[in-house]
């Protein structure tokens, strides 16, 4: 795959994937920003639930069961609210605008109809190349979220690096939280055809974890 994922011809079961090194998101993504607040790179020990599934399996008579976790994952209220929108970043290049609104016409890049099966809806199409930005816009519901995090979907499944911590894009805003109708705007460097999941806590009491999931088409 172009965009250096794990190959998943190597993966043959769950045991497999417990062994698997996280991906780094800026393998693919070049930037990335939520209502205009920036993302930063950072190793997240809060990406999964403490003790959730993730954690390394052991049982008696090996040793111990596993914590149980602090709290449960809930389906995720999140949506796409339009179809993702390609610009280009050379504002001042009016060719590049141009083929950006050229692109745009020639490609449908999600169906949001409500006719369309719930698996296939989180299926969107987006550009790569550093010279293409792209406004994938949700909806995250009425909850508001102080932290999200976005990673590869297939990073949940590991144990994290040699700390128990995994590579993310991290996005917090404790005196606004994140609510409402939002773009996500990625620079992603190449093609590749990727599961990206955005993690969610809200600021409730206890809080609530929820896993968005994305399947990133990225055509040129």
């Amino acid at each position: 795959m172009s965009c250096n994922c794990q190959n998943p011809a190597s993966i043959n079961s769950w045991i497999d994937f417990q062994k698997m090194t996280p991906q780094n998101p800026l393998d693919l993504i070049e930037y990335a920003e939520i209502r205009t607040v920036p993302g930063l790179y950072l190793n997240s020990n809060t990406f999964l639930i403490p003790g959730g599934p993730s954690a390394p399996p052991v049982s008696p008579p090996f040793g111990p069961p596993p914590p149980p976790p602090i709290t449960a994952w809930t389906v995720s209220p999140f949506t796409y609210n339009g179809l993702p929108t390609c610009f280009a970043n050379e504002t001042d290049n009016q060719q590049m605008v141009s083929d950006a609104l050229q692109w745009n016409f020639k490609h449908q890049t999600a169906d949001t109809s409500a006719y369309s099966a719930l698996p296939v809806r989180k299926i969107i199409f987006l550009r790569g190349g550093n010279q293409w930005a792209m406004d994938i816009p949700l909806s995250l519901g009425a909850s508001s979220y102080p932290n999200l995090q976005l990673t590869f979907r297939d990073n949940a499944t590991t144990r994290g690096d040699y700390a128990g911590a995994y590579p993310v894009i991290d996005f917090s805003n404790s005196a606004t939280p994140f609510t409402g109708n939002v773009n996500l705007r990625v620079i992603l460097k190449t093609t590749g055809h990727v599961s990206m999941v955005l993690r969610a806590i809200d600021n409730g009491a206890p809080a609530v974890w929820s896993m968005f999931e994305m399947e990133w088409v990225i055509v040129p």
